[in-house]
């Protein structure tokens, strides 16, 4: 658009109906100084109709070097701050480099469309105003993104003032130092990659519960307590008249249990059958099972209602428990067992 240099200067209408009234060429025909140019062509149209107070001042683009060597200030645009309508004289700011000259081609473009800037736009810095291009400040995003406008390197705690800033942090919470490589320091050690990052905290984690813990050994543990209570020992007697053991659980007393109680399956009992329980339990040393009560036996005879019983125990084990029973009459039956495992200690 606007490639004919012969045309009139004059806004006349094919050239207003090509630019749609945002686009007016012409020709500087006065040369004051670099803020200072006038263009007879462009005169007439009202002092106030490319410079405002009341809306966005248009913008002065060096359209063509009349020395045809494409010379400073050819494709930088400076801002509009005045307009003199009877002689079509110009004030504005200082281009970024070179002047004006006398022959040369200018375009007057509205802020509407001059907001994108060009490519020689500087990028911005600071806080968005309206003194800078759209393509200033996507350059400052870029140069933000890619921390072009500052070295990566490790930093400390204090007010974020960039988007490369922000990076710079989390690169330094995750351990990526100024070379650019991961190595976060554990415990004085760096650590290459983030599976030997995660092992060395794997390893800190032993910690946990007496000095000997892993995650995996802890979620082990978890499973086997599921196990062991969803899954109920089954044991037939074999001599009627002699205490036989149902069920036991053995610990140390670096790995105490706490045992809520135990449930007995006496689904299989019928008439005539006669039954004792005894728990025995081990807290204070490593040598023989004691019976939690001389009086805790539990008798049981003929078709029970409800089919289980609960016996509650709520003691802390560190070497065994230990679940017996005495079939003293009637057929030799089988019975179930369940611990139930309240906590496990360290």
């Amino acid at each position: 658009m606007l490639k004919n240099w012969e045309m009139s200067d004059k806004p006349v209408s094919v050239l207003v109906q090509q630019s749609q009234g945002l686009v007016y060429q012409g020709t500087v025909t006065t040369y004051t100084d670099s803020t200072h140019f006038a263009c007879t062509g462009l005169s007439g149209l009202g002092d106030d109709f490319f410079a405002s107070a009341d809306y966005a001042d248009w913008e002065i683009y060096a359209l063509w070097d009349k020395g045809g060597a494409g010379a400073a200030s050819q494709g930088l645009m400076a801002r509009c701050n005045d307009y003199t309508s009877s002689s079509g004289t110009f004030t504005h700011t200082a281009f970024a480099s070179g002047t004006l000259a006398v022959g040369d081609k200018v375009l007057l473009v509205h802020p509407i469309l001059a907001w994108l800037g060009t490519k020689a736009d500087a990028a911005a810095a600071g806080a968005v105003t309206t003194a800078d291009f759209l393509s200033a400040y996507m350059k400052q995003v870029l140069n933000e993104l890619l921390g072009t406008d500052g070295g990566w390197t490790n930093m400390t705690n204090g007010a974020v003032a960039s988007l490369d800033v922000a990076l710079q942090k989390l690169a330094a919470v995750i351990g990526i130092d100024s070379a650019n490589t991961f190595a976060p320091d554990i415990a004085g050690s760096a650590a290459a990659t983030i599976e030997a990052a995660l092992q060395a905290l794997d390893e800190h984690l032993e910690a946990v519960q007496g000095g000997s813990e892993t995650l995996e050994s802890l979620d082990d543990e978890l499973d086997a307590m599921i196990d062991m209570a969803k899954t109920p020992d089954t044991t037939t007697i074999t001599a009627i008249g002699t205490e036989e053991t149902l069920t036991a659980l053995t610990t140390t007393n670096t790995n105490p249990m706490f045992i809520a109680g135990v449930w007995l399956g006496l689904e299989n009992l019928a008439a005539g059958d006669m039954v004792k329980f005894r728990i025995y339990a081990d807290w204070d040393d490593a040598s023989i099972a004691d019976v939690i009560s001389a009086d805790d036996v539990w008798v049981f005879g003929g078709v029970q209602t409800p089919k289980w019983a609960y016996i509650p125990i709520n003691r802390w084990i560190t070497y065994e428990i230990r679940v017996a029973v005495n079939q003293y009459a009637g057929t030799a039956r089988a019975f179930n067992t369940v611990l139930d495992i309240g906590q496990r200690g360290s």
